[in-house]
């Protein structure tokens, strides 16, 4: 996959000093979120591409989170809004219904 880092995004944003939290939003009206350290020290990154060509649409168009530690619920697909916040307990769509907002594959 062609890769952006999420760290340049939030670089050219101004940053609140209690921000904490990121929250991905998606065309289709999903969400979910990552700390704010977490993408940073992982360099998490949006996809745009795969194979050099445009990300296809039915794998996430225009972005993609691609965030390998982290369960699948956490790769949001056609990210069209991000959001800085300073609210750590932010619960998107899955998280909302029970599911872990760590979503670490290592320690489930």
């Amino acid at each position: 996959m062609g890769r952006s880092s999420c760290l340049r995004f939030v670089k050219d944003a101004v940053i609140s000093k209690e921000a904490n939290t990121v929250i991905f939003y998606s065309s289709d009206g999903y969400s979910t979120s990552l700390p704010l350290n977490y993408i940073r020290d992982e360099k998490i990154l949006l996809a745009y591409k795969m194979n050099n060509i445009a990300l296809p649409e039915d794998h996430g168009f225009p972005f993609r989170v691609v965030a390998e530690a982290k369960y699948g619920y956490k790769w949001a697909k056609w990210v069209t809004k991000i959001e800085l916040s300073n609210d750590p307990n932010y619960k998107g769509y899955w998280e909302e219904r029970g599911f872990s907002n760590d979503a670490d594959i290592e320690n489930p």
